[in-house]
């Protein structure tokens, strides 16, 4: 379990429907950082795709923080926090830094491709840590 003491939050379920599209998964709230703990998707797309996490720089680049994770066609997966290492755009998860050309607002998204193309329907929700 978690030695930190922050606050749990689930973030809204989000659908993913145009290949290496962005999409936010968190927002971060001012002076926070968030660790993800909990990683639930359901891929209804009609094939095995590819879902990446991470953050968009300033300059609007996406960062993957974690390993491919692989979907199977019309399958949930979730992933738990004892799988998930610390990650993020800084050592301690998620956290704002717009000090440097290549820094982020700490907010969490994601992209997801099927077999190459575009999804036509992934859905993902996270639990998060707040600090």
């Amino acid at each position: 379990m978690s030695e930190n003491k922050g606050v749990r939050l689930t973030t809204n379920l989000v659908s993913i429907i145009a290949a290496l599209t962005t999409t936010q998964l968190h927002a971060l709230g001012t002076g926070k950082r968030a660790i993800i703990r909990k990683i639930m998707w359901h891929n209804r797309t009609g094939g095995p795709g590819v879902l990446r996490i991470g953050y968009l720089t300033l300059a609007a680049a996406f960062v993957p923080v974690l390993p491919d994770i692989y979907m199977l066609n019309a399958m949930d997966g979730e992933m738990r926090e004892e799988y998930i290492p610390i990650c993020g755009n800084g050592p301690e998860g998620f956290v704002a830094d717009t000090t440097l050309v290549t820094g982020s607002l700490g907010n969490i998204s994601a992209q997801a491709t099927v077999g190459g193309a575009a999804p036509a329907d992934v859905q993902v929700t996270l639990e998060v840590e707040e600090i």
